[in-house]
């Protein structure tokens, strides 16, 4: 419903995009950069979570869009919000195609041959996949459902650095050809690995993007374009963050702004234990495992019984259970009657009186 200054102020779907599932996205994707510095173990972690984050996001609003045929059910910067969101992290690749085309795809000049730390093949894969498929509903939407804004009494806004109005012929223009652009590069790339896979008969794992050796490129240069992939990444995070943020308060969107439900905690307390989890593997994880290597190093052993005792415990053994089971006793290495142990001498002269007594001697 619009107010008097043509704004449509309505009340949000907080379990789309409430305060809590705002910031768990937040947390994530500064957690992400943070950890290739401090604890790039954690950031392979971060990264499926976060495409778990946005795969969960992606299907329910696909599901909000099938139930949903009414504008007033669904509003359409509603969806711009949620698709934001869900495709925020994917803005980090404009600044890196821009960075190729200045350097004219100098291999030893991209960034994303030297990561701090490696996304994986698995990972690599199933993000392109789901990319793809984002990209796609982006330009539907884009093409397909803004331009219904042209008969609402009400304006919606949108973001790029500016509030312009979602249906504005401009701004469509600013994110379909972007969008058009990102899409053509991974259906080239993913072609391009499936005709060597299919045509050339190559391994996948051959075919995947080679990162380059250290020892090619000086190690000032690699720190160097780490530090500004790194740095590129915050900026389009940060500026993101503020793009979401204003887009609400620009169209007085209500019931968004506090963390009153589970659909909003559980995103919130994932955010933070992701960030903490990266704070206690830099600063006390190797604390905590030379503790326990201290403890085990220290911890009493069992004392281990003299050769002589295992010797004797045999042998008894071995008399007390003769003629019911068979035993391996171990061999006795002795020059002398003496020399033997106690409990071997009394088998022996057990032995003797038994054979005397069997066969009528007297030993």
């Amino acid at each position: 419903m619009a107010n008097q200054e043509g704004k449509c102020n309505f009340e949000g779907n907080d379990d789309m995009y409430g305060m809590g599932i705002r910031i768990g996205y937040y947390l994530q994707w500064y957690g992400a950069i943070l950890a290739a510095w401090i604890a790039p173990d954690e950031s392979q972690g971060l990264r499926i979570a976060n495409s778990l984050f946005v795969t969960a996001t992606f299907l329910a609003l696909v599901i909000l869009t099938v139930r949903n045929h009414k504008p007033e059910d669904l509003p359409i910067v509603e969806t711009y919000i949620i698709l934001f969101l869900a495709f925020g992290s994917y803005l980090v690749l404009v600044p890196v195609y821009i960075w190729r085309i200045f350097t004219g795809c100098n291999p030893l000049w991209d960034p994303t041959r030297f990561p701090r730390a490696n996304p994986g093949r698995v990972y690599s894969v199933c993000n392109t996949l789901l990319l793809v498929t984002v990209l796609v509903f982006q330009l539907w939407f884009w093409v397909h459902q803004v331009p219904k804004l042209d008969g609402e009494e009400c304006t919606q806004y949108g973001f790029f650095f500016w509030k312009f109005d979602l249906n504005s012929k401009s701004f469509m223009a600013l994110n379909i050809i972007p969008s058009i652009i990102l899409l053509g590069i991974c259906m080239t790339t993913v072609g391009t690995i499936g005709w060597k896979i299919l045509v050339r008969g190559r391994n996948w794992r051959d075919s995947r993007k080679k990162y380059l050796p250290l020892d090619s490129v000086p190690r000032r240069r690699i720190y160097v374009l780490q530090v500004l992939d790194s740095a590129s990444q915050t900026i389009v995070t940060t500026v993101i963050i503020i793009g979401v943020e204003l887009t609400i308060i620009w169209n007085e969107i209500e019931g968004v702004h506090d963390i009153s439900s589970a659909g909003q905690t559980i995103p919130l307390f994932l955010g933070i234990g992701a960030v903490a989890m990266v704070f206690y593997v830099r600063f006390f994880k190797k604390d905590a495992e030379e503790v326990l290597t201290d403890d085990a190093a220290t911890k009493p052993s069992l004392p281990q019984s003299s050769s002589a005792q295992r010797w004797e415990m045999g042998s008894a053994q071995a008399y007390f259970n003769q003629g019911t089971t068979q035993t391996n006793t171990p061999p006795v290495h002795a020059t002398a009657w003496n020399d033997l142990p106690g409990a071997a001498r009394a088998a022996a002269e057990g032995g003797k009186a038994w054979w005397g007594g069997a066969h009528g001697h007297q030993a």
